[in-house]
């Protein structure tokens, strides 16, 4: 069994041996320095033992005239043996050659320090990875002064050359992934913004604990890709509360599970339309998968009490995903691949409905294999059934394929959801709807003020979002998300085109059926946050978590009612905010 400084040394012998592979060239000339060096002083003085032979060979790296002078031994013999000549120079040149390299990265990064310690306002990313990448070049396009923050030896020496700034962690050498004195390089103290964006959830939580601790007013902005974390720190304030929106914490893993189904809804069929039936089926639950299932969960809630057929690989995925969000069978329908005679993923196309729509993630493997996958299913599956599979990557050199058919999508890029800036353009609706309430909000405040109820007035100031968009925490925006991501689902589900321009003017003209189904649609779709977060229906109490209102659309009261179907009037003036082309506009999927 290995102890604990086995695992230790491992990290080091890794960073030994990439080190090596990055100055190969140079390791082989020393080594072949060495030979020569050493055959030739056998030829010369074949009466010294090896390690005085070896002795010598190392004085040539010293550039030094040699202790030993060979002049005498060679008087009779003839010209210096060609191995030693050679390994002489090759010596000193490798000598002045790591001596001007030593001096040139010493000169580099004592200008990048003084650099760095001049810095104002500039902004601090920690991490490595295509998030990091994706941000730096963002950053770069803008012209934004950038400091770098990262272990990754390969990333500091591209980010200098593009005439970036970066200060490199030995975390081999100290064993630990950030500290105090990394952060002080950096010129945190007079930073606007510190990015935690590394691909490890664990390191970006360090960081961002490091630094909220740091004397600095910088903005926090800290990744957590893990849904059930992220979700657990946005709801409960990641370390000091009273910071606000100046602390984020955001999951890029959620991001893209969004964006996917606004492109790609699980209901809707670009050809056959609006599906009878929605099948999502996640073979491996990885983080963007489980972020997939979650959102599915909130906003996959249709006409009737329709809800996302939810197809997992194994049992062991069903456990893990129970565990994070114990309530989202309340949201969705779950099922396992391997029961109730499901024995593999094309079974599926067995028990769906006529006209149904099943997603398939094929995410956790190479697109190419993806790509095989779905020419599987286009020749096994029944035409009833229409379906997708979600690739990873486009396909190498061919993105042609991917766009020529339906049943083949590609999953947003990590690369460009770097910037948080990168997403306000799917914020626009779920913006829009804060507004409306903050401004009613407001109004509310001033009649209380006029009507001298100072007590009421100040119970409205005192709401927790009644503030700005750009103040509110995640967590509250995620709410406002939740709202926006479903309109679409609502509009389609009354035969409705979301970019036809009289939408507005269909919409009130929603008969008194179809307003009730959409006000349950829009009570599901409220109570599913909820129930994922573990509450439970009781008298209003936000900190046991329980809510009254968590009970069947038919034992709301009617204010309560009014209230869900004044939701569902309001929803298509949300949605005109620009032209629905491409996604360029707000994101209610």
């Amino acid at each position: 069994m290995n102890n604990g400084n086995d695992r230790a040394s491992s990290p080091l012998i890794r960073a030994a041996v990439e080190r090596l592979s990055a100055h190969k060239f140079l390791f082989g000339a020393i080594v072949l320095t060495i030979i020569l060096g050493f055959s030739g002083f056998s030829s010369v003085f074949p009466e010294f033992s090896i390690l005085t032979r070896l002795y010598m060979t190392a004085q040539l790296f010293l550039l030094d005239p040699q202790t030993f002078d060979v002049s005498d031994t060679l008087s009779g013999v003839g010209a210096v043996p060609l191995s030693l000549e050679l390994a002489r120079w090759m010596a000193a040149i490798i000598t002045c050659y790591g001596i001007v390299l030593g001096a040139w990265k010493l000169l580099k990064n004592s200008s990048g320090a003084l650099k760095i310690q001049k810095l104002r306002g500039h902004i601090v990313v920690f991490g490595s990875g295509p998030v990091v990448n994706g941000l730096l070049d963002e950053f770069q396009e803008k012209k934004l002064d950038c400091v770098l923050l990262t272990s990754c030896h390969d990333l500091v020496e591209i980010w200098r050359e593009r005439g970036g700034l970066a200060v490199e962690i030995n975390s081999v050498a100290e064993q630990e992934p950030l500290s105090m004195k990394y952060l002080e390089s950096t010129g945190l103290a007079y930073a606007s913004a510190f990015y935690a964006y590394d691909d490890h959830d664990g390191n970006n939580l360090r960081a961002a604990m490091l630094v909220e601790n740091f004397s600095t007013e910088a903005r926090i902005i800290v990744r957590q890709d893990e849904p059930y974390a992220c979700e657990l720190l946005q709801r409960n304030g990641l370390l000091s509360p009273a910071k606000g929106a100046a602390l984020r914490v955001i999951s890029t893993a959620y991001a893209r599970a969004r964006i996917l189904f606004h492109d790609f809804p699980l209901e809707w069929h670009p050809q056959k339309g609006l599906a009878t039936e929605v099948h999502l089926v996640i073979p491996e639950l990885g983080l963007f998968e489980k972020a997939v299932a979650m959102q599915a969960a909130l906003i996959g809630h249709y006409p009737e009490g329709g809800r996302v057929n939810l197809w997992l690989g194994s049992d062991a995925s069903r456990t893990r995903l129970l565990s994070d969000f114990p309530g989202i069978s309340r949201c969705l329908n779950l099922r396992i691949i391997g029961e109730h005679g499901i024995h593999f993923i094309k079974d599926i196309s067995q028990e769906a409905a006529e006209g149904a729509l099943i997603t398939i993630m094929a995410t956790h493997l190479l697109p190419e294999d993806g790509y095989v996958q779905a020419l599987r299913y286009r020749e096994s599956w029944a035409l009833k059934n229409n379906f997708r599979v979600v690739l990873s990557a486009p396909l190498a050199g061919g993105e042609s394929l991917v766009s020529a058919t339906d049943d083949l999508v590609v999953a947003p890029s990590l690369r460009d959801l770097a910037a948080p800036e990168a997403l306000e353009k799917y914020d626009a609706t779920a913006k829009k709807i804060h507004n409306t309430w903050y401004e009613g909000n407001q109004r509310r405040i001033d009649d209380a003020l006029s009507d001298g109820k100072k007590e009421e007035a100040d119970i409205l100031r005192s709401k927790p979002t009644f503030k700005v968009w750009d103040h509110l925490t995640e967590h509250q925006k995620d709410v406002n998300r939740n709202a926006a991501d479903h309109i679409k689902v609502k509009v389609r589900s009354v035969g409705c085109d979301t970019a036809q321009p009289d939408l507005v003017g269909d919409w009130e003209k929603l008969s008194a059926e179809q307003l009730d189904i959409l006000s349950r649609m829009e009570h599901e779709r409220w109570a599913a946050p909820l129930w994922m977060s573990g509450h439970k229906p009781g008298k209003r109490n936000d900190a046991a978590r329980t809510h009254p209102d968590l009970v069947p659309y038919d034992e709301l009261n009617q204010s309560t009612k009014d209230y869900d179907t004044e939701q569902v009037k309001q929803a298509a003036g949300y949605l005109q905010i620009t032209p629905d082309k491409g996604g360029s506009e707000g994101l209610p999927s």
